[in-house]
């Protein structure tokens, strides 16, 4: 893969469309914050209140998320869940969360997926 020169590619795609809506999942975590600091114009979606400018609270539910969604050009997806020990959480808060989100978003949209245990 192209390395920085595909990094500045995505990052460039991503300012270009800051002003066409762009959202954070995960917006209050560490990860989160980094990228918000990064496009300070992208909308953070949050499940709880946290300050951020901007942010949007969601139960992340479909029918709660499409309307959200639906006029988002890109979406940074970084929430998910870490609770190893429970498979049904893991499965609902990664695998079901990034369902509703796609589902949620329009045709032409893009979705960055990333996941961090630490950062």
């Amino acid at each position: 893969m192209g390395g920085a020169t595909e990094n500045g590619q995505v990052w460039q795609m991503i300012e270009d469309t800051i002003e066409k809506k762009v959202f954070v999942t995960g917006a209050s975590g560490r990860l989160g914050r980094a990228v918000l600091k990064m496009l300070p114009d992208a909308i953070p979606l949050v499940r709880n209140a946290a300050g951020l400018p901007h942010e949007v609270v969601t139960d992340f539910s479909s029918e709660n998320l499409k309307p959200i969604l639906m006029r988002a050009k890109a979406i940074i997806h970084l929430a998910g869940s870490l609770d190893f020990n429970d498979k049904e959480k893991l499965w609902q808060g990664n695998v079901e969360l990034t369902r509703r989100i796609v589902e949620a978003s329009p045709p032409t949209c893009r979705i960055s997926l990333s996941r961090s245990i630490s950062v």
